[in-house]
């Protein structure tokens, strides 16, 4: 693979790079505009990174200028994956819609999180090449497997799960954390459309954009739920725009539990329940709110006292159908599922 970097921090950058996939790829490196076009045809490389703000040239025309240059080669504008710098004010851009511009790295760049998506990216990018179709799912089924969380089984909580994909692939995914210091589970599941590749690039990528917003609220920028939410709706609305991978309505639910005083904070977007158990049988709490990617709603947290409750399941349609509609005879879509048990519930109410 070789890979151009033209950027006033491209030695960071390449950096970075080599931290994630080594010394193994051919790296060029310039903050030259010019220099940069003159190695661009040396190279005719698979993957770009590209500062917005370059002097004399910048990044947008940049890529105008390789659209059409691509075009006249008879090399297909989208086989070239394009990261680009800019300033978070000009990421709405119109120009930006055109341009196959793949992700977008807010400026300043934050290390950590550029390489959490360097990482995210390239271990997806390598599973398409020498290979057959079937050895491609093959990986992409051991990739999205590693994504998973362990169980956790303290002495107050235990968590696990189902994850049971229609075909080969799920386009379910999801992700939880226990914050031991303020005894705290945080968790979000996405139901995304398909169960196939392009629902396993589709899930990489909104998983990605929910680990990016709750990085953010780990580092304070973002200070509630309701704010984290929204970035999420935000960044899948604009990444719609942008990437016909990712042109698909997504459910989701995000998650709050505070262990200790038993209150459950939550945000469903299109998610259709959660189930509740006592001592004597699961209950329903029926939700209603827009799927995520459809409008610029605001999403707000709502909140349940969960001290009576042993156990919450949060799961994808393909579950809540089966439960709902009963007596289905065959499997029809992805079935996953997350089961919270809190512990010594009822012995510790009655102390």
């Amino acid at each position: 693979m070789d890979i151009l970097i033209i950027s006033k921090e491209k030695d960071i950058i390449k950096k970075i790079l080599i931290s994630q996939i080594g010394n193994n790829h051919q790296i060029l490196t310039t903050d030259n505009p010019i220099t940069g076009l003159s190695l661009y045809n040396t190279l005719k490389p698979s993957v770009l990174f590209i500062d917005d703000d370059l002097d004399k040239i910048n990044g947008i025309v940049f890529c105008q200028i390789l659209k059409e240059l691509m075009i006249k080669d008879s090399i297909s504008y989208k086989d070239l994956t394009i990261f680009m710098f800019l300033s978070k004010q000009n990421m709405n851009n119109t120009k930006l819609k055109d341009l196959n511009i793949n992700y977008f790295i807010a400026t300043p760049i934050d290390k950590d999180l550029f390489t959490l998506q360097i990482a995210t990216f390239f271990n997806n990018f390598k599973l398409g090449f020498s290979t057959t179709l079937e050895e491609t799912v093959k990986k992409a089924q051991i990739n999205q497997a590693e994504t998973l969380p362990d169980f956790i089984d303290k002495d107050d909580l235990a968590v696990d799960y189902i994850y049971s994909p229609y075909l080969n692939l799920s386009g379910d995914l999801f992700k939880y954390w226990l914050d031991e210091e303020q005894n705290i589970l945080y968790g979000y599941l996405f139901d995304c459309t398909g169960h196939d590749l392009i629902a396993w690039r589709q899930t990489a990528k909104i998983k990605t954009i929910f680990n990016y917003a709750f990085r953010f609220y780990d580092k304070k920028v973002f200070k509630s739920l309701t704010e984290v939410m929204n970035n999420i709706n935000e960044e899948i609305l604009f990444q719609m725009d942008t990437d016909s991978d990712t042109s698909a309505y997504v459910v989701a639910i995000i998650f709050k539990l505070d262990i200790q005083n038993k209150k459950l904070y939550y945000i469903p977007a299109g998610m259709p329940n959660i189930l509740l158990k006592d001592k004597l049988a699961y209950r329903e709490i029926a939700l209603c709110s827009n799927l995520l990617g459809f409008s610029t709603d605001n999403y707000q947290e709502e909140v349940l006292d969960v001290s009576n409750v042993e156990e919450i399941v949060f799961c994808t349609d393909g579950l809540s159908d089966l439960l709902t509609l009963g007596n289905i005879q065959n499997k029809k879509d992805d079935i996953t599922a997350i089961f919270i048990k809190l512990k010594n519930v009822f012995e510790s109410n009655t102390k």
